[in-house]
């Protein structure tokens, strides 16, 4: 309970404070508005308002009958309803609990990034910049004003899920991986799959580096990459289980949809990131120079 205290008044409490600041104007959005550009406006609200009628007459929408002329609305992972902040927006009005949705997760975005750079440094100064940088960046700011909704939910987990795993490793308990497992369920409840793969490959070179930068040379115990494997393989079938009634629903229908059965390799492979294009990571603007000295010289 100190800890928490100690957590809550200096951390917790100017977090949620800098966020009510950011969102202000927009947590309260007046009838016919919601916070977001056009995936709010056409998709999510629409969603969520069917599941909160739905809910509110005492029954899961499992069938969507206005839309493709009839689908399994709950095996959409976006509706995300088995995701609990999604209840914001069932419990109250929609436009008021998304906007409070969008607050829940950029306070849990820094205050996630908070505790694993803190974890990690030891350094107050770096984990509050850590912090403000990432739940306040062009990212998440972008995330919010396109209506991202699934998309910010599943990147807000990230850090918790590397703090969490790296805490695990450290305490060598099973328990500890349980724990780990909790915000991975979370980051794949919130329904953006597209986010979830790349929180997954973060995460796995995240337990790369742990389990080899550490071979456990101490006297009697395990090898390091065995302990991290095993506590990654206990999260990672948390996280399954604890998921499991929206990511089974999904598989079932991701099956059925006509993309699987006719998108080939050149189609997945048409909208990857070109090989060539890996000399942005060293210079960012390398084909925008290339671009403009061209017209320069036409000129």
């Amino acid at each position: 309970m100190a800890a928490m205290r100690k957590l809550l008044l200096p951390v917790v409490l100017p977090l949620f404070l800098l966020t009510l600041l950011f969102l202000a104007a927009a947590l309260w959005p007046p009838v016919g508005m919601a916070l977001g550009g056009a995936d709010m406006r056409g998709l999510f609200v629409p969603w969520l308002e069917l599941t909160r009628t739905a809910v509110w007459q005492g029954h899961l929408p499992f069938w969507h009958a206005a839309q493709f002329a009839g689908y399994p609305f709950l095996s959409n992972p976006q509706v995300a309803l088995f995701y609990p902040p999604t209840w914001l927006a069932i419990l109250l009005p929609v436009r008021v609990g998304l906007s409070w949705h969008v607050l829940f997760h950029v306070l849990a975005a820094g205050l996630g990034m908070w505790l694993f750079v803190r974890q990690q440094t030891g350094s107050r100064v770096g984990a509050w910049l850590s912090a403000l940088t990432f739940a306040f960046s062009g990212f998440m700011a972008a995330r919010i004003f396109a209506g991202h909704v699934g998309l910010l939910a599943t990147f807000a987990w990230l850090p918790w899920l590397l703090w969490a795993f790296a805490r695990s490793v450290a305490r060598r308990s099973g328990w500890t991986a349980v724990l780990a497992g909790i915000p991975f369920a979370l980051a794949i409840l919130a329904g953006h799959t597209t986010s979830l793969l790349y929180v997954g490959l973060v995460w796995a070179a995240w337990a790369l580096y742990l389990g080899i930068g550490d071979w456990g040379s101490e006297t009697g115990q395990r090898p390091r990459f065995l302990l991290v494997g095993r506590q990654f393989v206990l999260a990672a079938l948390v996280g399954l289980l604890l998921s499991a009634v929206q990511l089974l629903p999904l598989l079932q229908f991701a099956a059925m949809s006509s993309r699987s059965g006719t998108a080939d390799f050149a189609f997945a492979a048409g909208y990857s990131f070109p090989p060539a294009h890996l000399v942005t990571l060293l210079v960012p603007e390398f084909f925008w120079r290339a671009d403009t000295r061209r017209l320069l010289e036409r000129a």
